[in-house]
């Protein structure tokens, strides 16, 4: 099981770090599916830059770039935790929404694994709903504007988890299910997101 939980790990950060894609304000969140779509196609494109590089590698790299710059243009602990959880939401609907429409798809429930996914993060989970609580947001609207860019992300995650272990894509839900329990504490959030998120001031 030790390659498959550090490939799902490098993988998985993709995620991580672009989920949510929103807009930052000043403090001040305004969500629109219009501002979404403009950051997830200015992902995209940075990733076309990275030339011959996998695409899930070269959405990675785009990804941390694009989250370490966001966290370093909000201004003070609050603001950086607000950014911060924005990103956990996205971490968070990769792994227990899109991954789970995905396979859904296919006709195979892995709400086994979304379950212990959540349980696993459910500190990080309590801090960045007390975030958004405290900043007046509702996260039960990412979903819907980010649906379309997860679902394209898992589809590139699942072919490459299929891939490097050998397995039909079709087995690679089953494959989530069978190890919930070893993969969810290896899917990281990343250091840095998350410290922000934890030590802010609200």
């Amino acid at each position: 099981m030790k390659k498959p939980i550090l490939l799902i790990l490098i993988l998985v950060l993709v995620i991580a770090v672009t989920g949510s894609l929103l807009l930052y304000r000043q403090a001040q969140t305004r969500w629109s599916k219009d501002s979404y779509d403009e950051e997830y196609a200015a992902l995209q494109a940075e990733a076309a830059k990275k030339e011959g590089m996998p695409r899930s590698d070269a959405l990675r790299e785009a990804g941390l770039a694009m989250t370490a710059k966001k966290l370093k243009a909000a201004e003070g602990a609050d603001a950086k935790a607000l950014a911060a959880a924005e990103t956990f939401f996205g971490f968070l609907y990769m792994n227990t929404k899109a991954r789970v429409a995905w396979c859904r798809e296919r006709g195979v429930d892995i709400s086994h694994f979304a379950d212990v996914f959540t349980e696993h993060n459910a500190v990080e989970l309590a801090r960045a709903e007390a975030v958004f609580a405290a900043n007046g947001a509702d996260s039960r609207s990412l979903w819907a504007m980010s649906q379309d860019g997860m679902l394209d992300i898992v589809a590139v995650d699942m072919q490459d988890v299929a891939t490097s272990n050998g397995i039909p894509l079709e087995g690679t839900c089953a494959f989530f299910n069978e190890h919930a329990d070893q993969i969810a504490p290896h899917i990281a959030f990343p250091v840095d997101v998350k410290e922000a998120l934890m030590t802010g001031g609200k």
